[in-house]
């Protein structure tokens, strides 16, 4: 039997249709959930999913945003909301709301242990290209489509390595489009300047140049090997605010009061198109902006561990 109780950042375990229980996407101030059983109330906050058929109550100046069943809906004058008539007024969207609903409880159920960050990378092994024996952990851009813009390639530290050599290479004809030194372990290119097609594939490398080592080799010895790990992208000419360009004319984007809640509209827009590098700075800066939001935390912590990001993706939801 189901019961009514709320489940604050985890993912929620119901009998029936788990898309039309509310989610609070964002709520500060002073908000009471009475969850169906008299005289008892608990706290709500950005994560918290309102089960039953209880009532909100709002107090001065609080402001709560919620989704549900294709629906959104903002709440910032203070009284009591019956869950009942919560969505009864707003319209529905043409489906989005619908996916984002979806794509943000994929990510509390994705990110609920360790066993599920390995999970939602193993479900995603298929789509990943570009694996070398040190995977992708710690290489951004780690794939998907890039924009014509300033990007910013990074890469591991190499204890051994005096600077680092990147290639940017035509996937195709093997055809070297930019070689570039670094000391450190990144470099800025703006790939507007760059020589690239339109829609055509590319991949990235880097190696580590060492120092002259000192230590006598046997002779005939051959060198070591330097193998760089391919990490492959579509180049594309799309601009940036034409991929984004239905999401921010939507009401749910523009009604929010949460800067963190459009990043993360954003995001999933971006990776639903292949934009993994803009989704993961679309991430980056939603946490710049609310740092202890749950919700966006813990779908970038599955956003990261679904692109072999997963020791990342453990430090951001600080599991043990």
């Amino acid at each position: 039997m189901c019961k009514a109780f709320i489940l604050l950042f985890f993912p929620l375990l119901l009998c029936g249709q788990v898309r039309d229980v509310p989610l609070v996407m964002y709520a500060t101030g002073p908000i009471d959930y009475e969850g169906g059983t008299p005289g008892t109330s608990v706290s709500v906050y950005t994560g918290t999913y309102l089960t039953g058929q209880g009532a909100l109550s709002l107090g001065e100046d609080a402001t709560l945003e919620a989704v549900s069943g294709d629906r959104f809906v903002r709440l910032s004058e203070p009284g009591r909301y019956p869950i009942s008539e919560l969505f009864e007024q707003e319209p529905k969207s043409d489906g989005f709301i619908d996916r984002f609903i979806n794509f943000v409880r994929r990510g509390l159920d994705q990110s609920a242990s360790t066993e599920d960050l390995e999970h939602a990378y193993q479900e995603n092994q298929g789509n990943i290209s570009g694996l070398g024996d040190a995977g992708l952990s710690g290489l951004l851009p780690f794939g998907g489509s890039l924009f014509p813009v300033i990007t910013t390639f990074t890469w591991p530290e190499d204890d051994a390595a005096t600077s680092y050599r990147l290639r940017v290479v035509d996937s195709l004809t093997e055809a070297v489009v930019l070689t570039a030194t670094a000391r450190d372990t990144s470099v800025q290119l703006d790939l507007a300047g760059l020589y690239l097609q339109d829609d055509r594939r590319y991949y990235w490398e880097v190696f580590p140049n060492a120092a002259p080592s000192n230590t006598p080799s046997r002779l005939g010895a051959q060198a070591p090997a330097v193998a760089g790990t391919r990490i492959y992208f579509t180049f594309r000419t799309r601009d940036r605010s034409e991929v984004l360009a239905p999401v921010t004319e939507l009401s749910i984007y523009r009604g929010t009061a949460s800067e963190a809640q459009r990043r993360l509209l954003e995001a999933m827009a971006l990776e639903e198109a292949d934009y993994l590098y803009a989704a993961d700075r679309a991430y980056r800066d939603g946490l710049a902006q609310e740092p202890d939001n749950p919700v966006i935390r813990r779908a970038y912590a599955a956003f990261l561990s679904r692109w072999n990001q997963r020791s990342r993706a453990r430090t951001m939801i600080q599991l043990r």
